[in-house]
């Protein structure tokens, strides 16, 4: 294998390596904007409850509870969404670094491919010239 080919074959496996931790930072996301989505539904829907005024103290703490459980979500909302974009951009890096050694691979192949075409043409010329000289000598 070619040392350019050993690089493109480098880049491949880091950009799948790049793709997967997109793929889990993009799961890690939509798992935090869930939880968000919850946390928001669950304060919404409670409610201070009347009553005595330990009822109320009590309920009222338990909203407060709820209101930092939103907060604390969207903390991890958007720390998800900077680790997400972090982890896309590094994916694209290496994507392009992977399309880039491969296309470089492609035209080295061609350009090697075309080197080996002429230097077999000149020689089947040599021979043909070499058997033209041989035969006009007899």
């Amino acid at each position: 294998m070619s040392r350019l080919r050993t690089l493109v074959r480098v880049a491949e496996l880091q950009e799948a390596a790049a793709r997967s931790q997109a793929a889990r930072a993009l799961t890690a996301g939509a798992a935090a904007r869930q939880a968000l989505e919850d946390s928001v539904s669950v304060l919404s829907s409670s409610g201070l409850v009347g009553g005595s005024r330990q009822s109320v103290e009590q309920s009222a703490h338990q909203q407060l509870l709820r209101a930092e459980a939103v907060a604390a979500a969207e903390d991890r909302l958007a720390q998800a969404d900077h680790l997400r974009e972090q982890a896309v951009g590094a994916w694209t890096e290496t994507r392009r670094r992977q399309r880039l050694l491969a296309e470089l691979h492609e035209r080295h192949c061609e350009a090697e491919r075309v080197r080996q075409e002429k230097a077999e043409q000149q020689l089947a010329d040599e021979l043909a010239a070499s058997r033209v000289r041989t035969g006009r000598q007899r």
